[in-house]
């Protein structure tokens, strides 16, 4: 029985504080939150009866942070959570105090009345086509929140602009971003009536764009080896983000063909590109080369053409080259340097105006001794960029061979009393140490034979001739066959006359 009695009085006390718990107080509901100054500020509606309210904030769990006294007191500033690094919930709860009871409204710690901030995200910032990505959370939003609404905030002025609304939680906005200037945004929750029911805190990013060089020039444009062609550019402060690009088209061909990109590494000014697919040795190519931004926008140009040499031999003592103007948008010819090498003999430079296209090489005195001549034009080039500089722009090389042949008398006199020109010998003093080094000694043969064709003398020593002796003044004919020490056979024949 006393239990039964225990049971109806607790029942009874419970209904007792539930009644002084309700009392008739209302949950307040917040009504608005807006991120100012980087601190959430919570608005609500003040609700009749109530002396003060608590502040609730939940992250998981509800926390109370603080309490305020006053029916009109609707608004808190929270300065303990950040809500530009979280999304920040809240929710109220409105009390009134009657001697030592307090009464408290009833679900302030419901899911139902809880309320939270828009988490605005790092902005990434796209410099290629000068494009914001703005996304944002809204883990508990305000019932009717309808829309977002994105705006641009001059944080300086105090002032804002709406640049853009929508229904989702993510915007990409194009704008004509200055470089290295700073843009503030922030993203707000709105009703159907256009009411701001949330915002977040206004984040800000600073429009980096990678530098750009200022200078591109094609520095040289070089055959190597007759293999290949080596475009170098300069650069006046080549940056890690910058590109060059390079295309080409031949003597024959109007259009440029892209060939690709100059492989650049490390932080340097010089850039270089070697093409191994033109025929250097056929044809002049002309080459455009462009820089290119990080985006693979190209925004400096410049072209260049190598240089073709052709050669061939005019008669015994003049080799006559040709070549195609070396021409450049930024860069002048100043000169053409002719290269001639031969083998054993010091390098030979022709200088020439700047206008030259061809040159007619005399090669006195190493005629007639076979020698190959070994060719190259060089292009003086004074830089735009850089006037105090010279560059060479080299061709590809031209081998031009001379046929090995002897000066041969029409003439002797066995008889005379002058020692001169008393045997028919084809090879001269002054020749043969200059031949020994041309000729395969051992495959010299001299042969003379009558009119009739009947062999009269044969030697292979170079150091004699025919005195003559045993024939009768008249005219023989003489064959001289030797190789040269690139395998080739000469042959010469032709008439001597004998005088007696």
């Amino acid at each position: 029985m006393n239990r039964w009695i225990s049971i109806c009085f607790f029942c009874l006390c419970h209904v007792a504080l539930m009644a002084q718990r309700s009392d008739s107080l209302r949950t307040p509901v917040i009504d608005s939150i807006r991120v100012i100054n980087g601190q959430s500020h919570l608005y609500w509606t003040p609700v009749a009866d109530a002396q003060g309210y608590y502040i609730y904030h939940y992250d998981g769990r509800y926390v109370k942070i603080d309490s305020i006294s006053g029916n009109q007191n609707t608004s808190y500033v929270d300065r303990i959570f950040h809500p530009c690094d979280s999304a920040q919930v809240y929710s109220l709860n409105a009390f009134k105090k009657n001697g030592d009871i307090t009464t408290t409204s009833c679900c302030g710690a419901s899911s139902s009345y809880l309320r939270g901030t828009v988490l605005l995200h790092l902005i990434t910032f796209n410099n290629c086509t000068q494009t914001i990505h703005l996304d944002w959370d809204y883990p508990y939003p305000f019932p009717g929140s309808e829309s977002f609404e994105i705006h641009q905030v001059d944080t300086a002025a105090k002032t804002d602009t709406l640049i853009g609304t929508t229904d989702g939680a993510a915007l990409d906005y194009a704008f004509d971003f200055k470089r290295d200037s700073t843009y503030c945004f922030q993203i707000r929750a709105v009703s159907a009536t256009g009411k701001t029911l949330s915002t977040s805190c206004e984040k800000c990013f600073t429009a980096h764009y990678p530098d750009k060089p200022d200078i591109l020039d094609i520095a040289t444009i070089s055959v190597y080896q007759n293999k290949a062609i080596i475009v170098s550019c300069k650069i006046d402060s080549l940056k890690k983000e910058t590109f060059v690009s390079i295309s080409r088209k031949a003597e024959d061909e109007s259009k440029f063909k892209f060939l690709g990109y100059i492989p650049i590494k490390g932080d340097t000014s010089i850039v270089s590109g070697g093409d191994s697919t033109a025929l250097v040795n056929d044809k002049w190519y002309q080459y455009a080369v462009a820089v290119l931004d990080s985006c693979h926008a190209p925004y400096l140009y410049d072209t260049a053409n190598s240089i073709h040499l052709q050669g061939k031999t005019i008669n015994d003592s003049t080799n006559f080259l040709q070549w195609n103007p070396y021409q450049s948008t930024s860069d002048t010819v100043i000169a053409y340097v002719v290269l001639r090498q031969t083998s054993g003999y010091p390098d030979v430079r022709i200088q020439l105006p700047a206008d030259s296209l061809s040159c007619y090489d005399k090669i006195i005195p190493y005629e007639n001794f076979g020698y190959p001549f070994l060719y190259t034009v060089i292009a003086v080039v004074l830089p735009r960029f850089s006037p105090m500089d010279t560059l060479y722009c080299i061709s590809n090389k031209v081998t031009i061979i001379q046929s090995l042949h002897l000066w041969i008398p029409n003439a002797f006199r066995p008889s005379s009393d002058v020692t001169v020109n008393t045997t028919f010998n084809p090879i001269k003093t002054g020749q043969k140490d200059d031949l020994v080094y041309h000729i395969q000694k051992d495959s010299y043969r001299l042969t003379i034979f009558n009119r009739w064709g009947q062999q009269l003398f044969s030697t292979t020593d170079m150091d004699k001739g025919w005195d003559g002796s045993s024939v009768p003044e008249g005219v023989y004919v003489y064959l001289i066959t030797f190789k040269t020490l690139r395998g080739n056979t000469i042959q010469q024949r032709g008439t001597i006359t004998l005088v007696r």
